[in-house]
């Protein structure tokens, strides 16, 4: 890992599971301070206490990305806590798996909600303040399901591209 992530701010979005959570750990691993977001906020709080306890420093803001006004006051509490953002990883997803005769449309809209608006939602909200310090990084994370065709699940391919 770099050693140039030292005290760079990121927000991980999905961080109370999965690749999102990998993700919080080695960043923090490398002195990033970590800004842990996910729906599930004892899951968040568990790892931020996990990393506090190796020295880390992260904070866990539980946030429904599908909903702008969330996002936009995690943004600044985040930048309240430490005056910047260096980093965004769109990590937050949801999957779903059925034929699509047999799909239920609520899911395809809390696909659509989670998947794509929800880091577009995050990406819009970052992006004035990295714009404003001249730098910065946003990395969305995809699935190759979204390149790929499989059976049963249409509706997630067409949200991870």
């Amino acid at each position: 890992m770099p050693t140039n992530l030292a005290h760079k701010t990121a927000i991980i979005t999905g961080a109370s599971s999965g690749i999102g959570r990998a993700t919080a750990l080695l960043l923090a691993e490398a002195s990033v301070q970590v800004v842990l977001v996910s729906r599930r906020g004892d899951a968040l709080q568990q790892l931020a206490d996990q990393i506090l306890s190796s020295g880390g420093t992260a904070i866990a803001i539980p946030t429904d990305i599908t909903d702008g006004q969330q996002v936009q006051e995690m943004v600044q509490t985040v930048l309240d806590k430490f005056g910047r953002i260096d980093i965004l990883v769109n990590s937050a997803g949801l999957i779903d798996v059925a034929p699509t005769v047999e799909a239920s449309v609520e899911r395809w809209q809390e696909l659509i909600q989670v998947n794509l608006l929800g880091t577009m939602y995050c990406c819009h909200a970052v992006a004035p303040v990295m714009e404003r310090q001249q730098q910065g990084h946003i990395v969305n994370i995809s699935s190759v399901a979204g390149r790929t065709a499989s059976t049963g699940v249409s509706a997630y391919r067409s949200t991870s591209v």
